[in-house]
């Protein structure tokens, strides 16, 4: 059963994935053709040879594959052994997600395509539901958004006996990421130096090749150093650019893209959008992430993806993970402080609290609290986080969702040895958050998402910096980065410090169509999602009802029912 399984699994399988059968494979050549189906493409687009690959499990084993570099997940058939191996590289470029029945094992790099082969019922993860439609965020660790599916974790691998499919063999396979001690022979000036080094190797990486590439363009300093970087490369080519505009106050950043396209003479696209093209997009974006999704950016994305497809791309570059790479969130900022707490420097942390210069928004403010909470004990946070947080927010969910009650926070350990900053950065590239996505958009338009930020050398190289390197003394997030663009990216991208990235005017378009929405919240209320006196008022956030649609387009996309 298992060899059948897997047989299907491969007629429909994306390039993203490599796989082959090492008996099928006489000659390397017929091994990139196995893992590919079409060698030249396969030169066009891999990031690791696929010939390289298979060679090196021929001659030396599995583990000869753990220092593979680049996004990759690769399942490999060994039928002399008779064991299945399946692994992802540890920076969650590239999923991989796995199903159980009857007595055989699914995978598939895309999620849509697992749900489309399971013969079995899809049980939804309500624990999962819960925190998605309190606070938008993912499932944990293998989870995810079903009881019956998981996802293998970023840097393990997974190897399965033909003999014995119901037995997984899990284990780390890439080392982790070390996190110290600090570089601290090198100069600010000359951290800045080797980070633009080793960022534009893994750009000019990300360019290698035939295949048609793009660039997704915000605005932001992320998008905008690749695009910079590519200019200076390659000042001969005029880049394709695709982003997203809209005259909402506060979030529009066509300005910033006007001066990077105009600078870097790039070949611009943008798109518009509305609140009648999300409603009518909103099945094929739900049903490309294959999960439901929290906000508006997906569907943006989704929409940038299928443009670039029309225009023949194969390959998009893009700025995701850069803000756990470089240190781009603001919350950030606690792990430094948390590290100097530890230290015992109380004179320079109270220097630091009183001259940094705290976001002002609601909302990173609050992000920010909750940081802070983390670091204290159960006894001291718990009051915190509870006020942060009120357990009254949920009194909107389903009864099916609040069996799961539980305002318990996920704790994780991000002190080591003063090195917390460090710690939470590694964390943030091991997860699936934003890189998945844009993997999935891909994926539903045959196209690679690709994502320099994602660099094992250049990951590598950060993580063993000193904090005050990544973030200044007075609060600035990506202080490096910024220091080692410039005279790249313009400095009115530089300079900013307003972080959008690809926002839509959620507030405003479910504005615009109350029958809509009502129509989706009493969907809702049927299948149970929200209790039956629940509507917009009492959800409380436009943010908040999106996620509430989403997840009813997605029980409606996969026919999934809460009994």
């Amino acid at each position: 059963m298992l060899n059948h399984l897997i047989n299907v699994t491969l007629t429909s399988m994306p390039t993203c994935l490599l796989l082959a059968s090492i008996d099928d494979c006489s000659t390397e050549s017929d091994c990139a053709a196995a893992i590919y189906g079409d060698v030249a493409f396969a030169k066009a687009i891999s990031y690791a040879s696929a010939n390289e690959v298979l060679t090196q499990y021929r001659d030396s084993g599995i583990d000869a594959l753990a220092n593979l570099d680049g996004g990759h997940a690769v399942a490999i058939l060994d039928s002399g052994r008779r064991e299945l191996h399946l692994f992802r590289d540890q920076w969650s470029q590239g999923s991989l997600y796995y199903a159980q029945e009857h007595g055989g094992i699914l995978f598939s790099s895309h999620l849509p395509l697992l749900i489309g082969l399971l013969q079995n019922s899809l049980e939804p993860n309500l624990q999962a539901a819960r925190r998605f439609l309190q606070d938008g965020v993912p499932p944990v660790a293998d989870e995810t958004y079903f009881n019956n599916i998981h996802q293998l974790l970023p840097g393990h691998l997974a190897t399965i006996s033909l003999d014995d499919a119901a037995t997984i063999n899990l284990r780390r396979f890439h080392a982790p990421m070390p996190i110290g001690p600090g570089v601290e022979k090198l100069s600010f000036a000359e951290a800045a130096v080797q980070t633009r080094e080793l960022l534009t190797r893994s750009i000019a990486l990300s360019l290698s090749g035939d295949a048609q590439k793009g660039f997704t363009l915000s605005g932001g300093l992320d998008s905008s150093a690749i695009v910079a970087s590519a200019h200076y490369l390659h000042p001969e080519r005029s880049a394709r650019t695709y982003s997203y505009v809209t005259n909402e106050r506060g979030i529009d950043e066509e300005r910033y893209m006007d001066i990077v396209i105009q600078r870097m003479q790039c070949q611009p696209l943008k798109i518009r959008s509305s609140a009648d093209e999300y409603l009518a997009t909103l099945p094929g974006a739900t049903r490309a992430a294959g999960t439901p999704v929290n906000g508006t950016s997906h569907f943006v994305q989704y929409l940038l993806y299928r443009q670039a497809h029309t225009d023949g791309m194969q390959v998009l570059l893009n700025g995701v993970k850069a803000d756990s790479a470089l240190a781009g969130h603001s919350y950030y900022f606690v792990d430094w402080m948390a590290d100097l707490w530890q230290e015992r420097q109380l004179v320079e942390l109270a220097r630091i609290m009183g001259t940094a210069t705290w976001q002002s928004s609601n909302r990173a403010r609050k992000t920010l609290a909750l940081e802070i909470a983390r670091r204290f004990p159960e006894r001291i946070s718990g009051p915190l986080l509870r006020r942060l947080r009120p357990a009254a927010r949920t009194h909107w969910l389903g009864s099916a969702m609040r069996e799961y009650a539980s305002d318990q926070e996920v704790h994780q350990d991000l002190a080591v040895s003063g090195r917390s900053l460090q710690n939470h950065l590694r964390i943030g590239l091991e997860s699936d958050k934003g890189a998945r996505y844009a993997e999935a958009n891909g994926a539903a338009f045959g196209m690679l998402s690709r994502t320099p930020y994602l660099a094992n050398d250049l990951n590598r190289f950060v993580l063993s910096l000193p904090s005050e390197y990544l973030i200044s003394r007075n609060g600035e997030v990506k202080h490096l980065f910024r220091e080692s663009m410039r005279g790249t990216v313009p400095d009115e991208i530089l300079d900013r410090r307003d972080k959008i990235g690809f926002d839509a005017p959620t507030g405003r378009w479910l504005q615009e169509k109350p029958t809509e929405v009502e129509t989706f919240l009493s969907r809702a209320r049927e299948l149970g999602v929200i209790a039956e006196n629940s509507d917009a008022t009492t959800i409380g956030n436009a943010r908040a009802v999106s996620r509430v649609i989403s997840y009813v387009e997605w029980m409606s996309a996969y026919g999934i029912s809460l009994d």
